[in-house]
């Protein structure tokens, strides 16, 4: 009787193991999808930004802000180069 009991406790054991594993499977799986979920919706979000990036600063958008800014359109172009500064220390006598 007591081999018995022994066993089927051995067996109850193990199968409360088994149990235990495929729950902590299970949940990892739910988790793993809802991550991929949540790269996908990012990607998506990322794609669709880069696309307001591009509408946004494409050369015709922003020469017809300038002009509704009251800018005009100069055909030549001027580039401005700082003049390098040169900097003389005094050195101080002791």
């Amino acid at each position: 009787m007591g081999s018995v009991v022994l066993s089927m406790l051995i067996v109850l054991g193990v199968l409360l193991g088994y149990v235990g594993v495929y729950a902590k499977v299970t949940k990892s799986g739910y988790c793993r999808a809802r991550l991929y979920a949540q790269v996908r919706e990012t990607r998506v979000e990322n794609q669709r930004l880069r696309a307001d990036i591009q509408m946004l600063s494409s050369p015709d958008r922003l020469g017809r802000i300038a002009m509704s800014a009251g800018m005009q359109f100069s055909g030549e172009f001027c580039y401005v180069r700082p003049r390098p500064t040169l900097v003389v220390a005094e050195a101080g006598r002791d």
